[in-house]
């Protein structure tokens, strides 16, 4: 029996459809040029995800995962008996053999040629081991392909290893004979598995033998990887010697107290990003010596405790090291983004507010909640540097209320992955929120890949099977984006371009309304403000089980809605975008939005011509960071050293003269000349970070002053 759509709820959305034009889309979220590349699992839907992908020698290669949904069921029914179903419970679109052992598990990699545009499958994982469990039938050596990564070995040859999954949790007589494998190639036609594999691990959760390999990294011309014994991919980290040689090795170089999701290169180091259920996740660092002695870097779910248990991705950006994570104690899996800077220090960039041991109460530099303000994003599942932006796509579970009267219609715009860019790691812009229109069963971004053909996204998708994207332009942080600049001066060039991206959205709320600052976008005569207002509904959800002492790294889906039984909470949604104004200046005040209420804003630059640009990045009403004061300003400037920590603070001085003598407008001029005037002066990178973390505070200070003033 269907829920009833509650009366608060269906009020809420008609008010939301009549309190202004829905807005008209704006051009293509984020990255230009994007376009499915291939899709319906390379012709079979039991590739379920890409989830490997990266380039080599020309070329780009994609490792799948078989029948994934039917998989982690059949993993949790091991340990829960009675819970692999057929259909799975709440998905009757995914086909699953009655028998388990039926499933056609043998993983795939695949070859896309960018001059011809033709993609080919170059290697399919042999199904030649007797099932112990069913007689008469064979299990798959490897069931998905979880990484890849092109390595320079020793002597200079670049090969491209691709790290296997097993079947071994469900059946585990295996684990001993059929470990898991890691294959190579020189050439991206034939894959050898290496003539080695890992002997018993010591793990937190006691000795176990490998059933798969989650992260992959080189680092000083070594090749690492983790290794569990379990799908959710918690495990130890192992050094592959002489990967490339006849008779390679493994050696455990993590302590048994740690549960590794992640590895980077970062900082002359080894980051390791780590899960812990009771604790909260941590990162920690290691130079790899013999022994190799790890360092705490980040502990206790960077503040928030075991609210946020696992790192789930990490990548390098601008300096300065980005690590996903996700939790598992709340009700709904939160999702959150920091970063860690040269002197190990670290930013929230997306998460919601908590208080450190170390360094006291600390809020997102984004604004942004958790999940970006989706509480269906439950992992940031991958990050990649492509062209001059970083982008992370997440896994967006909502499809779970596809079929629910009022949220199916609420959610329908939302429905797949989540996808999102950033310049400088503070401003956001949507990229898609629906998987590039394909949306429903699109769930997860699960693989980003840079190459020199373009930026490529591959999709989970437990239905349809996966697809490919290729995005041809991944540098939308060109000066031509940048205010003022870039737009034709003349002529018709002139009325008819395209404007550049609204930057730096940023909102208040103050006793007026919502005040929203941006920078002047090129080419706009005027701005559109959009705004999504978040409505609550009750519902019931129900946990997936996963395997006893594990650090869950969540599932695909993580919560599935019933009809009756377990638990009730409120579903928090963003409404559709619609039209709250139009202005020519720089500055908005949303006087309909309640003091009470939760926004989320975006602005669309309008040409001469009525050409619209891509919309800023995203800003939610109340902001999770604070307004920076004239005291919070002077503590960053003061983090500075020599002139630039004298010149930053006179300037500062001199802004707050003016704002007191005549407002806005003369504390703007001289906090410029205090940006202007930061210079780092040793040339080192921490410097150079704590630079950056002064000139935002002066330009925060700025938008406080401003929005002060518009009220």
């Amino acid at each position: 029996m269907r829920l009833r759509a509650s009366r608060s709820l269906l009020l809420s959305v008609l008010v939301i459809a009549a309190s202004g034009l829905l807005a008209a889309p704006a051009r293509a979220q984020g990255i230009p040029g994007v376009e499915p590349s291939i899709g319906q699992g390379f012709g079979n839907p039991a590739n379920s995800y890409s989830w490997s992908m990266t380039w080599f020698k020309g070329k780009l290669y994609v490792g799948t995962a078989r029948s994934q949904l039917c998989v982690e069921g059949a993993t949790a029914d091991f340990y829960s008996p009675g819970y692999y179903k057929v259909p799975p419970e709440g998905f009757p679109e995914v086909d699953c053999p009655r028998d388990r052992y039926d499933l056609d598990l043998r993983a795939e990699i695949w070859q896309f040629d960018p001059v011809p545009g033709e993609w080919t499958q170059v290697y399919r994982s042999p199904a030649d081991i007797p099932n112990p469990r069913a007689a008469g039938k064979v299990v798959a050596r490897d069931i998905g392909f979880r990484n890849m990564i092109v390595h320079r070995e020793a002597n200079g040859t670049q090969a491209l290893y691709v790290a296997g999954v097993t079947a071994d949790e469900y059946i585990p007589e295996l684990a001993a004979t059929h470990p898991p494998r890691i294959l190579r190639t020189t050439d991206g036609k034939t894959f050898k598995p290496l003539a080695a594999a890992p002997g018993v691990l010591d793990t937190p959760f006691g000795k176990q033998r490998a059933m798969g390999y989650r992260a992959m990294t080189s680092y000083k011309g070594r090749l690492f990887v983790t290794a569990g014994g379990g799908l959710t991919g918690d495990g130890v980290i192992l050094e592959v010697k002489r990967p490339g040689s006849s008779r390679p090795s493994f050696q455990q170089v993590s302590p048994n107290n740690l549960a590794v999701f992640e590895l980077a290169s970062f900082n002359g180091a080894l980051y390791a990003g780590v899960g812990d259920g009771i604790n909260g996740y941590s990162v920690w660092r290691t130079k790899a010596g013999s022994p190799a002695r790890f360092e705490p870097v980040v502990t206790g779910g960077a503040g928030r405790g075991k609210n946020i248990t696992s790192v789930v991705s990490m990548q390098v950006f601008n300096d300065r090291l980005y690590v996903g994570s996700s939790g598992w104690a709340v009700v709904f899996p939160s999702s959150e983004l920091i970063r860690i800077n040269r002197d190990d220090s670290f930013d929230v960039v997306v998460g919601n507010p908590r208080t450190t041991r170390d360094a006291g109460l600390k809020f997102p530099i984004s604004g942004l909640p958790d999940g970006f303000g989706n509480i269906f994003n439950g992992h940031f599942w991958r990050q990649a540097s492509m062209g001059d932006a970083l982008y992370l796509g997440t896994n967006d579970w909502s499809w779970a209320f596809r079929s629910w009267p009022i949220l199916d219609w609420l959610l329908g715009g939302e429905f797949g992955f989540d996808m999102y860019g950033t310049c400088d790691g503070q401003f956001w812009w949507p990229a898609t929120r629906n998987a590039f229109g394909a949306g429903l069963y699109n769930f997860g971004a699960r693989t980003l890949a840079p190459s020199p053909a373009g930026g490529f996204i591959g999709s989970a998708n437990h239905v349809k099977g996966t697809g490919v994207w290729r995005a041809t332009d991944v540098s939308p942080c060109r000066p031509n984006q940048r205010a003022g600049e870039g737009v034709a001066r003349s002529g018709r060039a002139r009325a008819t371009a395209t404007p550049a991206r609204p930057q730096r959205l940023v909102t208040e709320q103050r006793r007026c309304g919502t005040v929203l600052t941006w920078d002047r976008a090129a080419g706009a005569k005027t701005y559109r403000v959009l705004r999504s207002t978040y409505v609550g509904r009750a519902v019931r959800v129900a946990r997936t089980p996963t395997r006893p002492g594990a650090v869950p790294e969540v599932p695909t889906v993580p919560v599935r809605p019933v009809r009756s039984g377990g638990t009730r909470v409120k579903l928090s949604v963003a409404g559709p975008a619609a039209r709250v104004g139009t202005t020519s200046r720089l500055r908005f005040v949303d006087r309909g939005a309640s003091r009470g209420g939760r926004y989320r804003y975006q602005v669309v630059g309008v040409g001469r011509s009525g050409r619209q640009s891509d919309a800023s990045n995203t800003a939610i009403a109340p902001s999770a960071r604070p307004a920076v004061t004239f005291a919070a300003a002077a503590a960053a400037v003061s983090r500075l050293h020599g002139a630039a920590r004298s010149a930053g603070l006179r300037r500062l001085e001199l802004a707050r003269r003016g704002w007191e003598r005549t407002g806005a407008a003369a504390a703007a001029a001289q906090l410029g000349g205090a940006v202007r005037g930061l210079d780092p002066g040793t040339g080192s990178s921490i410097a150079a970070n704590a630079a950056e973390d002064a000139e935002d505070a002066l330009f925060r200070l700025e938008r406080h002053l401003q929005a002060k003033e518009a009220c």
